[in-house]
Order: C-alpha cells, then structure tokens, then sequence
C-alpha cells in the first residue's frame, strides 16, 4: 500500500471572501468606535474620520493578512492510496472513519461520498466556500481522500501508524 500527499493551490475566491468579510467587520467595528467618540468627546465630522481611517494601514493591513492566512489554511490536500486490492472497502473504511471523528455524510454518488462537519464554525466555511467539506473517491485502482489537511492527516496517520483493517 502506498500513500501520496498531494497540496492544491489556493484560491483566489478564498482570499477575496474573506478579505471582503474582514474589511466589513472591520470597518463596522470602526465606525461603531467613531460613533462612540462622536457622542461622547468629539466634534470630528465623518469625512475627517474616513481621511484619518483611509490613510491608516491598519485599515488595510489586518483585513489583507487575514485573508492570506485564512486563503493557506483553507487550501486542500488529496491523500491517494494505491496498492490495494479491495478500493471500496478502504474508501468504506475512510467514511466510517470519519464519522466516527464527527463528520456527517452530504452527499453520496456511485464512488463518491461527501462528508461534512457537524461544529457550526465549520459548517460555515463548507457551505461559503467548500474548503471543510470531505471528498472520498474510488477507482479500481487507488482511493482519493480530497478536504482540509487535518482530515487528511488523521486517515493518513491512522493508515500508518494504527495499522486498520479493512473489512
């Protein structure tokens, strides 16, 4: 049995949301402190607020490295497993696998099962953006594993180390 990592490249849509949500937030956030120094201590006018506000960099800079951060972390990973005599039984293996890790079947299509998890805070991301959503796949030939790198790391682990049986 064999097993390959492969990393994918980031996406651009990955990048844009969430710049386009933290730029939102951000600037939400902002204007609520400006509200609140308008009312209690200030007499600057909003156009005064938003000269200061653009020329700053933080206005820019955080929502920009918490797109890159988030556009790497979101990036997938395919696990391919080769050398096996019975894919089906190993693909079967992987989806009960993780469920048991608490993933949730979506979707199921011949040889390909989608799973999901059932955390809030990932569901998120798997339904904007597809990144914490769980792709098993199967040939004759190997099995594909394709989602975010911690899924893919505990199979492959448990492949390695834990020595499963495939039945």
């Amino acid at each position: 049995m064999e097993l390959a990592i492969t990393k994918h490249r980031p996406q651009l849509k990955h990048f844009a949301l969430v710049l386009m949500l933290s730029m939102l937030l951000y600037g939400l956030l902002l204007m609520l402190v400006y509200l609140v120094f308008w009312l209690v201590a200030s007499s600057a006018t909003l156009h005064e607020f938003w000269q200061d506000l653009s020329s700053s960099t933080g206005w820019w800079l955080f929502p920009v490295a918490g797109g890159i951060v988030h556009t790497f972390s979101f990036q997938k990973h395919s696990l391919t497993i080769t050398g096996i005599g019975e894919p089906k039984q190993v693909a079967d293996w992987a989806v009960h696998f993780l469920q048991k890790e608490g993933r949730e079947i979506v979707s199921e299509h011949g040889a390909e099962t989608v799973l999901a998890s059932t955390n809030k805070y990932y569901r998120l991301f798997s339904y904007w953006l597809g990144a914490e959503l769980v792709h098993v796949r199967y040939t004759t030939e190997h099995v594909i594993v394709t989602g975010h790198y911690r899924h893919i790391d505990l199979i492959e682990s448990k492949i390695k180390f834990g020595k499963p049986v495939f039945n």
